[in-house]
């Protein structure tokens, strides 16, 4: 799984793939699989990483409720992001449970929200914080979908130049180009 989109919580949009086909593919198939996106994305540091996996294997059915959660909230956020839909009640409730169990605490950059490494919410609780940011800022009207041929891969378009068409150029922006060469030149 490539991570391109720009921000954490837009990649992690992306671990459901192929979005136009029937069906997806779906990269979260168990807790585990959560933390391997964590540690991709430096979302969890390795020893956080360590503590929810100990933690994941004391309480199996803890674990496959909250990577169901993750699912289900990964799919709030698509469908306001990408859908124009508005119900947020499920970002909102996953941002303000995310917010009751940090602290605030001062760093080199300024403030952050910190969290122990005792609840296995921790990288759902991270990804609703960003994705609130995300959803309060300009950027949040620079978001676009993949229109390649099979994909629907999201992402953060914030070049100055032109804006960005294609998930990756080298995948979905090549084969379309191809594409588009083969039909232009079948007419002669």
């Amino acid at each position: 799984m490539r991570l391109n989109a720009g921000l954490t919580c837009l990649d992690f949009l992306n671990t459901k793939a192929f979005r136009v086909c029937n069906p997806p593919r779906e990269w979260l198939k168990e807790y585990q699989h959560f933390l391997i996106f964590a540690r991709r994305t430096v979302l969890l540091s390795e020893l956080e990483i360590a503590q929810l996996l100990e933690l994941a294997t004391q309480q199996p059915e803890l674990a496959e409720s909250i990577i169901e959660q993750a699912r289900v909230w990964r799919e709030a956020l698509y469908a306001v992001l990408c859908e124009a839909a508005f119900d947020t009640i499920i970002l909102e409730q996953q941002y303000r449970e995310a917010l009751a169990h940090a602290t605030l605490q001062d760093s080199e950059n300024g403030f952050v929200w910190v969290w122990k490494a005792d609840r296995l919410e921790l990288p759902l609780w991270r990804l609703a914080v960003q994705a609130m940011t995300l959803l309060q800022s300009p950027d949040v009207k620079q978001i676009k979908s993949c229109p390649g041929e099979h994909c629907g891969w999201v992402f953060l378009d914030v070049g100055r130049g032109l804006p960005r068409r294609w998930c990756a150029m080298d995948l979905c922006g090549n084969r379309a180009k191809i594409k588009n060469f083969r039909q232009k030149n079948q007419d002669f």
